[in-house]
């Protein structure tokens, strides 16, 4: 249940992050387009004075005055990305979708060689936007579903034009839309199931190194975390590496007395205690059942980092559980400032202390002596 909720978490992160990446996209596009329009409208007035008057009457007046209140919602007022999303993008789609059947079927405002040569150069724009902002199994059957539509006006203005001669007929022109089309649905199909892949990857591997339970990072990424912490400091970009060990003190009796679910509140609220008010250098990760290590990159010495210690083995200790009271746990602490340590002797070292700490009575911080190496 826990990693269900983890993972639906993450997936919700992503999601959010996905929306977010889909409305900047849309304001670019729109300024774009809008930019784009303004030009071809004035120059098809004002340098070639001919504008047809589906454009001229339709087209330009609705989608231009459409796309900037369309901005506008998106700058001021995203929560309508929806209704920004199917009001333009639709409206779009659908006239280019209407206009080039009009096109390939020879409606006659459409059929001059300027408009005949210029909008199939514009209409893979809607297999961009159906990729970009349908999931993948719905752009590939609305831009199927497209495409077939356009291939079967093709075949009927083929038939039509079968009593002109080869130079009058246009299905050469049309073939070359009705091979290439197929090539944009690919593209834009393998590059959306990348993505998509990209997205699972991102998820697994976030996942991957996280406890699901606390929401930490979990032993194997603090592992990897403080072999690169001792791989800087040997390289002299790190001056101490300090890490604490954390044991909840008799939480065997608290799953016994209390049941499991309570000893993983307890555990969630430990690890809230200790990541509170950490420094974005250092971490707190769950090592292990009821341990967590600390790894602090932001102290000086080890005198610090036993201070930090102690911080949190009194903040602990100060956390009263509704049902099982006072809470306290045990620390071991291990700094280095010398070349030559690794994970395993820095955190061995760690673990003596906290059982030292556990020997003497629980509920304190022992060890914090710097390592010597010869």
């Amino acid at each position: 249940m826990q990693d269900d909720k983890r993972l639906n978490t993450t997936q919700l992160d992503l999601l959010v992050n996905l929306r977010e990446l889909q409305i900047r996209l849309l304001k670019f596009f729109f300024s774009i387009l809008i930019a784009a329009l303004l030009l071809a409208w004035f120059s098809e007035s004002n340098i070639r004075h001919e504008v047809n008057s589906v454009d001229h009457q339709v087209a330009y007046p609705i989608m231009i005055p459409l796309m900037t209140l369309s901005l506008a919602l998106l700058q001021w007022w995203p929560q309508y990305y929806t209704l920004a999303l199917i009001g333009t993008i639709g409206v779009i789609c659908c006239y280019a979708f209407i206009f080039m059947h009009a096109i390939i079927l020879g409606y006659v405002p459409l059929s001059d060689g300027y408009t005949f040569a210029t909008f199939p150069q514009w209409f893979p724009l809607v297999y961009t936007l159906i990729f970009v902002f349908l999931k993948k199994r719905q752009a590939l059957w609305v831009s199927l579903c497209i495409y077939a539509s356009i291939l079967t006006s093709i075949l009927i203005n083929t038939y039509q034009e079968l009593d002109l001669s080869p130079l009058e007929q246009h299905f050469p022109y049309w073939l070359h839309i009705a091979m290439s089309h197929p090539i944009y649905i690919a593209v834009f199909l393998t590059v959306s199931t990348l993505q998509e892949s990209f997205a699972i990857a991102k998820v697994k591997a976030k996942t991957a190194d996280i406890d699901h339970l606390t929401h930490l990072i979990n032993r194997r990424a603090a592992s990897r975390l403080l072999r690169a912490a001792l791989d800087s400091q040997q390289l002299g970009k790190q001056t101490c590496v300090g890490v604490i060990l954390v044991d909840v003190d008799r939480f065997k009796s608290i799953n016994d007395n209390y049941g499991h679910g309570i000893g993983d509140c307890i555990l969630v609220e430990v690890a809230k205690l200790l990541k509170q008010d950490l420094p974005e250098t250092d971490v707190a990760a769950r090592w292990g059942g009821e341990e967590f290590l600390l790894v602090l990159l932001s102290a000086d010495d080890s005198v610090e980092v036993t201070q930090r210690a102690e911080q949190l083995r009194a903040r602990l200790a100060a956390y009263k559980h509704p049902k099982v009271g006072q809470v306290t746990a045990s620390f071991g602490v291990s700094t280095t400032t010398t070349e030559g340590e690794t994970l395993e002797t820095l955190v061995a070292r760690a673990d003596a202390a906290l059982y030292q700490a556990k020997e003497e009575g629980r509920n304190r911080v022992r060890g914090g002596v710097q390592a010597i190496v010869s």
